[in-house]
């Protein structure tokens, strides 16, 4: 949901994730590892974490707003389908993101259209960090959806930052 500052007027994203949801699906270390991961970050190709709120019931991220909508989406929505300057200028979002977060040795795992949102600007924005992982040395564990699937993981040979 987008919320407004009371005062300034600003845009936000607010993501509200029931507790009781969480708990149900085990998604307690998910979500965690995503606001970790979230608060390790800052990168103009990175979805930004403003703050978090915990409420009786709920949890909050307040997020930088996307207003453009899924990658897939506007893809769709514009017809950039088959257009290579289209194609080359989110890709170098992607590894612009990715080293970012290679930088600091993370690892994302689950990179797919609807995991890339884009801004009011039209420039990418990385999303959905619940699947990204903290690592030194090898990973060897298979996460994320499987249309996506890295070689490696497909091959179990591991994986690195």
């Amino acid at each position: 949901d987008l919320v407004e500052h009371r005062e300034t007027k600003e845009t936000y994203a607010m993501k509200a994730l029931s507790k009781g949801y969480i708990l149900k699906t085990g998604m307690q270390e998910s979500v965690m590892n995503e606001k970790n991961i979230l608060q390790m970050t800052s990168s103009p190709f990175i979805i930004r974490l403003w703050e978090t709120y915990n409420g009786a019931q709920t949890l909050y991220f307040l997020l930088e707003p996307a207003l453009g909508g899924e990658l897939y989406s506007t893809y769709n929505r514009k017809g950039f389908h088959g257009s290579e300057p289209h194609a080359k200028y989110y890709v170098a979002g992607v590894v612009e993101g990715f080293v970012h977060l290679h930088e600091r040795r993370i690892i994302y795992r689950d990179l797919k259209p609807e995991n890339l949102l884009i801004n009011g600007e039209g420039q990418l924005k990385i999303t959905d960090m619940g699947l990204a992982k903290f690592v030194i040395g090898m990973t060897y564990t298979t996460c994320g959806t499987p249309d996506y699937f890295a070689p490696e993981l497909i091959t179990s040979s591991g994986h690195t930052s």
